[in-house]
This record gives structure tokens, C-alpha cells and sequence, in this order.
């Protein structure tokens, strides 16, 4: 049971870690716009190019917080929730037996699609790669809902005996991962 209790330690501390670098960046990124923003007002149109830019890593370092926030923290807080349920209440469980029912496609499923519409409202520069990216976020959205689905209907059927856990435990780490990478893509096509 110890070791249960390390390791969601360990996760809470790794996602308090992610957010305080992210809001640390955003912060200072946000100072330095500041710090631009007044100084290029006395400056030629010259430092306005370099302002612009300064701009669009502001977008693009607003729109990842933005997509990592409500599509990753947000979308595991039931997961959380329910180790914290388990744990108080002695429960044995595995790692695998807490996603047993498909929750980390779900997630993958809410990350695909928020990349996708901010890809989709971004313009036309990298058509090529853009029409790539979004045509493999697609493709991983339609596997991740067929896979749900799948695990989803074995259980409303009571033959979920017949699923291999180790399995869907896999099936849903690897669509979760590919899906953040993917998402990670889309969104910084989506400011090019």
C-alpha cells in the first residue's frame, strides 16, 4: 500500500512541476511582453516586427497551457479522484485495473479534437503539414473511439471477462501518448 501512496505523491508533485513551469514561462513571457510593448512605443517600425513576434510566441506558449489545462489536468481530475477513493478506503487496484474501462481514451478522444479545431482555425501557411498532422489526430480519434466503444459494450454485456487488461491498459497508454505528441503538433502548426 506504501507504494501506492509514493506514487500518487510522485504524480501530484510531477503535475505540480509541469503547471509551475508552465506558469513561470507564462509569467515571464507576459513580463517581457510588457517590457516590449512600452519601450517599442518611442522605437521605428522595425522594432514592431520584432514585437510581432514576440506576439506569436506569446499566442503560442498561451495556446499550449490553454490545451494542456482543460484538455490534460482537467480531463484526469475523475481519474485522480478515484485513486483517492480507492486509497481511502484500502483498496487493492492496479494501475491497470483503474483505466479498465476506457477513461484514458476519453481523454485521448478530448485532446484529438481541441488540437483539431485549433488546427482547422489557423491558416493557410503548411497545408501539407497541416492536412498530415490533422489527418493522423483524426485517425487516432476515430481508433480511440472505436477502442472505447469496443471496451464499453464488453462491459454493458457483462463479457468483460473476456478482455485482457494488461491489454487495454497498453491499447489506452499508447493512444493517450500519441495523442498528446499529436496534439503538441497541431497546436504549434496552428500558430505557424
Amino acid at each position: 500500500m506504501n507504494e501506492w501512496i509514493i506514487g500518487l505523491i510522485g504524480l501530484v508533485a510531477s503535475i505540480t512541476g509541469i503547471l509551475a513551469f508552465f506558469g513561470i514561462s507564462a509569467f515571464n513571457q507576459f513580463w517581457e511582453y510588457r517590457r516590449v510593448s512600452a519601450s517599442s512605443k518611442h522605437k521605428t517600425s522595425a522594432s514592431s516586427k520584432h514585437k510581432s513576434k514576440d506576439n506569436s510566441c506569446e499566442a503560442l506558449a498561451g495556446k499550449l497551457l490553454r490545451w494542456f489545462m482543460f484538455s490534460i489536468v482537467l480531463s484526469l481530475l475523475p481519474l485522480a479522484m478515484k485513486i483517492i477513493s480507492l486509497l481511502a478506503r484500502d483498496y487493492e487496484f492496479s494501475w491497470g485495473s483503474i483505466v479498465s474501462h476506457g477513461e484514458l481514451l476519453i481523454i485521448a478522444i478530448t485532446m484529438c479534437t481541441t488540437a483539431i479545431a485549433e488546427l482547422f482555425c489557423s491558416g493557410a501557411e503548411y497545408k501539407l503539414r497541416k492536412l498530415f498532422a490533422g489527418s493522423l489526430t483524426i485517425s487516432v480519434l476515430i481508433i480511440a473511439s472505436g477502442s472505447f466503444s469496443d471496451i464499453s459494450v464488453a462491459f454493458e454485456l457483462s463479457q468483460s471477462e473476456k478482455l485482457n487488461a494488461t491489454t487495454i491498459f497498453v491499447q489506452q497508454l499508447v493512444l493517450f501518448t500519441t495523442s498528446f505528441f499529436l496534439g503538441v503538433y497541431c497546436i504549434f502548426l496552428s500558430e505557424t
